[in-house]
């Protein structure tokens, strides 16, 4: 679980912005790149660009798949071992869905605001 600061928590958002829970986000595909607009915690208050925030992604994402920066922000992070494809299975099921109540319409193509957990954000926390 990378511990990063607001600043590079929008860094990993301008270089493949994607599913998203603890926090809401707006961005602008400006051709080469995105570039976060707004970032919102879910208490309403705006991201800290100083603050430390514990930030759970899966080993894909550390790795820098997809370009993501985590593992080198963030090298000596900590692994909780709990399989990511559980949390996603946990959320589907959660939805309720069925034949009379798809998920589709609870995933929009391209979310310019999104709530899916991929990439989690924790409250900051006080870097020592």
């Amino acid at each position: 679980m990378p511990a990063i600061t607001g600043a590079q928590l929008i860094e990993n958002l301008e270089r493949c912005y994607g599913a998203v829970a603890g926090f809401s986000y707006t961005c602008r595909d400006i051709g080469w790149r995105y570039v976060a607009d707004s970032v919102t915690l879910s208490d309403g208050s705006p991201l800290d660009l100083d603050a430390t925030y514990h930030v759970l992604v899966n080993d894909f994402m550390y790795a820098r798949g997809d370009d993501y920066l985590f593992g080198e922000q963030d090298p000596l992070a900590y692994d909780t071992g709990i399989q990511w494809r559980q949390a996603v299975i946990d959320y589907t099921r959660a939805q309720a869905t069925s034949m009379e109540n798809p998920i589709d319409p609870l995933i929009e193509d391209e979310p310019l605001v999104t709530e899916l957990p991929a990439l989690l954000l924790f409250p900051p926390v006080i870097a020592k």
